[in-house]
């Protein structure tokens, strides 16, 4: 996928409209952000991401959208972790897209 189809289907997955361009800069922001988190955590075992690889591996576009959209959707008001509002109590915190990342992609490991 490119970046703009992992976008529309980051915002499909949220809003269920990919037309709707309001959020565009904050979610490209979210899969800039988990991008940089993939291959960090991908390479982290082989002396660090290679300078020719500036994009998620095929194999983790579908965990980049999906973290992205756990992290979009568990966010709270700045500086909040918890809120409790007609009987619904949600917590959450940055770690949860972060640890989904960790989950989900298999790092490269070196052979020396």
């Amino acid at each position: 996928m490119t970046k703009n189809e992992r976008l529309a289907a980051l915002k499909v997955l949220l809003f269920g409209d990919a037309s709707d361009t309001s959020r565009n800069a904050e979610l490209t922001v979210y899969l800039d952000l988990t991008c940089q988190e993939i291959l960090t955590f991908k390479y982290k075992m082989v002396g660090g991401v290679p300078s020719d690889v500036t994009d998620v591996p095929l194999e983790d576009e579908i965990t980049q959208v999906n973290a992205c959209a756990m992290g979009f959707s568990h966010k709270g008001g700045q500086g909040e972790t918890r809120h409790n509002e007609n009987g619904i109590d949600r917590t959450w915190r940055y770690a949860d897209m972060v640890d989904y990342v960790h989950d989900h992609v298999i790092a490269y490991a070196g052979v020396g």
